[in-house]
């Protein structure tokens, strides 16, 4: 698989690092994945604040999972996050 796309779930994950090690397995070397994500503000929309993963942890921890992360903040209560996977 070239690429991968997760849009408004991965604060739903249980075992998030366990995800992140499964969409690197299926993402060829080089592949990219896109994580759209709810900020960790109070907002109107979106889960609440205590679900909501924050935008520096979601890129710390695709670091430590073998992916290279830009993170892109769409507003304040969104983000996104392009990666791409440079475990071989």
């Amino acid at each position: 698989m070239d690429k991968a796309l997760i849009a408004f779930v991965i604060h739903e994950v249980p075992d998030i690092k366990a995800a992140l090690g499964e969409i690197r397995r299926i993402i060829k070397p080089g592949g990219m994945f896109v994580l759209l994500e709810w900020e960790a503000v109070e907002s109107e929309i979106g889960p609440s604040i205590e679900q909501k993963v924050p935008s520096i942890t979601m890129k710390k921890l695709l670091e430590q999972n073998g992916f290279h992360p830009k993170l892109v903040h769409l507003n304040q209560s969104i983000y996104a996050i392009i990666a791409k996977n440079i475990k071989f």
